[in-house]
């Protein structure tokens, strides 16, 4: 096994730790020859201290290590960790190579404007957490809609032989009834043609697409659902109960580190509201405080990936490619 590039990782890579944080160590290793050969190369490796049911005490290390296919695979799909990992300078490394070298020089092309590992954590706490303001009042909008509206129709149907004409009944598909829905700031009409089918119709609840050839039943199904999440929290924050800071500050990260990589192509550690984190993560700062700041990060993040340049889909190819001569140089060269 050879070690590719070693960090310090989690809140010692981001400028966040406290006297009680524990280690880790995130890394990536090309697996043995032989192993890669006989197809029985591990994907992660993971030496990690601490009992895995009970919270690491300053003393435990977490340490993972990831093949390279592995790490090059969640790096493609906008991973929290592999992001993470490429934007660890050169102080963090406790073992480098011209391997990681050149992934980290290539790392803008993992930019994309989807970013969905990390989109999507940061969109799942907003709205796990964003249970008041706009927000809210525009899911309260569409819910209200639906409720009005029936699954199905009955229409009369002509039988093609003559015979009497049946009532039928139809499932009513979403776009059948679009015109009722309303369009604001988290809910709106949009049309994908990057689609290799052609142009698609959705509508868009708070981030979620629903197409417009989906059933109402369908989709009232995801929004009630999404309703009953929003009220049951906001009970829980108006009694200031069920509140993960922790979970929190990292959603917060989250976006901070989106808006920097739409807006500078890069992300720097530690980061400038380093401090505000420190804050939100010991749960100092006032809910409603953090609240209306994810709101507004995710909002910016949304606004920036709406009119980046960035492409929708990384370049998988040219990492399978890049994959295939470290992997082809690294069996050769044990064999000669």
């Amino acid at each position: 096994m050879k070690i590719v590039m070693e960090t310090v990782f989690g809140s010692h890579l981001y400028g966040l730790n406290t006297p009680t944080s524990d280690k880790d160590y995130k890394g990536i290793f090309l697996p043995h020859p032989r192993d890669i050969l006989l197809g029985k190369a591990p994907k992660t490796i993971d030496t990690s201290t601490g009992d895995k049911s009970s919270k690491n005490t300053v003393d435990d290390i977490d340490r993972q290590l990831y093949s390279l296919p592995k790490f090059i695979s969640l790096a493609c799909d906008g991973d929290t960790v592999a992001l993470d990992m490429l934007h660890a300078d050169d102080s963090k490394l406790i073992a480098n190579s011209e391997i990681w070298q050149y992934i980290r020089a290539n790392r803008w092309r993992f930019y994309t404007t989807e970013l969905t590992g990390l989109f999507g954590y940061v969109r799942k706490q907003a709205a796990k957490y964003g249970v008041k303001g706009s927000r809210l009042a525009a899911l309260r909008e569409i819910y209200d809609v639906l409720q009005g509206l029936e699954d199905t129709r009955k229409e009369w149907v002509s039988h093609p032989s003559g015979r009497a004409a049946q009532l039928t009944e139809f499932r009513v598909k979403v776009g059948e009834v679009s015109e009722k829905f309303p369009t604001n700031e988290f809910c709106r009409f949009v049309t994908d043609t990057t689609q290799k089918a052609g142009c698609q119709d959705f509508y868009e609840v708070l981030g979620r697409k629903f197409q417009s050839t989906i059933t109402v039943a369908e989709m009232k199904k995801s929004v009630y659902k999404l309703w009953d999440e929003y009220g049951e929290r906001a009970r829980q924050a108006e009694a200031n109960n069920g509140i993960d800071w922790k979970a929190l500050s990292h959603a917060l990260r989250g976006g901070l580190q989106l808006i920097s990589i739409y807006k500078h192509g890069d992300i720097v550690y530690p980061l400038e509201e380093s401090q505000l984190l420190k804050e939100v993560k010991a749960g100092t700062k006032p809910f409603s405080f953090v609240q209306e700041k994810l709101e507004e990060v995710m909002g910016e993040v949304e606004r920036l990936a709406a009119v980046s340049t960035y492409p929708k889909e990384v370049d998988r190819e040219f990492w399978d490619d890049f994959i295939e001569r470290v992997y082809r140089d690294h069996v050769v060269g044990y064999y000669k």
